[in-house]
C-alpha cells in the first residue's frame, strides 16, 4: 500500500488552510480571513487580547502595510478530535518572535473553519537579555 494512502485528507486540508492564514497576502483580505474563520471564532492572542472573527479580520486588514517577517512553522502536530474537528499545535517563529500555537478546526457548512486559536509566547522570549 503506498504511504500516501495513510494520509488523512482532512488533516492535509486543515494544515493547508492554517498555513494560508499565516500568509500576509491572505491576512490583508478581510473577506478571505472571515471565510476561513467559524462565525463563533475566538482567539486568545499572545498579547493577551481576545479576538473574534470580526475583530481579527478588521485588525489584520487595517494593518496591511505591516507585512512583517514570514512565519516559520515547526513541530506541527495534528490530532483528530472527532470526524469533524481537528486540533493543530505548532511552534511559530517570525523574526525574533517565537510562539506556541494551537488551533481547533471544525467542519461548518461543508467547509473547514477555524473555531479557536491561541498563541503563547515561548519562554525564551520572556527571559531578560
Amino acid at each position: 500500500m503506498p504511504p500516501d494512502q495513510h494520509v488523512d485528507k482532512r488533516v492535509v486540508e486543515v494544515i493547508r488552510l492554517e498555513r494560508q492564514l499565516l500568509e500576509p497576502e491572505v491576512r490583508r483580505q478581510r473577506d478571505r480571513v472571515k471565510a476561513l474563520l467559524h462565525p463563533d471564532f475566538q482567539e486568545f492572542g499572545a498579547s493577551g487580547v481576545v479576538w473574534t472573527a470580526q475583530t481579527i479580520a478588521e485588525h489584520l486588514a487595517s494593518h496591511e502595510d505591516r507585512v512583517g517577517d514570514p512565519v516559520v512553522v515547526e513541530e506541527l502536530n495534528a490530532t483528530a478530535l472527532g470526524p469533524d474537528s481537528i486540533l493543530l499545535t505548532y511552534r511559530a517563529t517570525s523574526g525574533r518572535h517565537h510562539s506556541l500555537r494551537s488551533s481547533v478546526w471544525v467542519r461548518h457548512d461543508d467547509a473547514w473553519r477555524m473555531l479557536f486559536h491561541q498563541g503563547t509566547h515561548r519562554a525564551s522570549d520572556l527571559e531578560p537579555s
